[in-house]
């Protein structure tokens, strides 16, 4: 696979090809959001804010396969930065990681070291110590085949801060309407 770098501006214009990829593989629990096209473009626009964001796409040919994108923490939404800054926290100080996405047939094969490799030299580069990302947290059972990424991440310096909550809505898979969901942060100083 060939992983190509695309910064600020770029990151947007190439936010079709990260949208897809967002659209397919968040579809899976515990994502399992039910989103639109229209919905995606407006949450890529807020990568074109920043010089210092960075999308980190996989391709196999000349089809993406899989993406990780991240930015300075101030430059995301509100709602991302505010549970830092209730906990006494400076978002400012931090590097955010946002998604990373791949398709089932190229998992297991090392890409998601790659991709927080990618993304921490992004923030050291950036001057950051400080990185964090959220991931949602359901309740209820799993489905059998589905892999929760604790240890992955744990293996790698994160560490889980359950104090650290924020909520974010989506549309659920065959939901009628969007619901709040509840994301917990994952935290790093390098």
């Amino acid at each position: 696979m060939d992983l190509q770098r695309f910064y600020g501006t770029d990151v947007v214009r190439q936010w079709s090809d990260i949208a897809s990829l967002r659209l397919q593989v968040f579809l899976e629990y515990p994502y399992m959001y039910e989103g639109t096209m229209a919905e995606e473009e407006a949450y890529g626009a807020v990568f074109g804010r920043s010089p210092d964001s960075l999308a980190v796409i996989a391709y196999d040919g000349e089809q993406a396969v899989g993406a990780s994108t991240c930015m300075p923490l101030v430059w995301q939404q509100e709602a991302f930065q505010k549970p830092l800054r209730d906990f006494g926290m400076r978002p400012e100080e931090y590097f955010y990681f946002a998604e990373s996405v791949l398709l089932k047939p190229y998992r297991g094969q090392g890409m998601g070291h790659r991709f927080f490799h990618e993304r921490e030299s992004q923030a050291r580069q950036c001057g950051f110590r400080h990185v964090c990302f959220c991931a949602i947290e359901r309740e209820g059972p799993m489905p059998p085949t589905y892999r929760p990424l604790n240890e992955f991440w744990m293996s790698r310096g994160y560490v889980r801060q359950p104090e650290l909550r924020t909520t974010y809505t989506w549309k659920d898979v065959g939901a009628s309407e969007p619901t709040p969901k509840t994301m917990v942060y994952w935290t790093k100083t390098f």
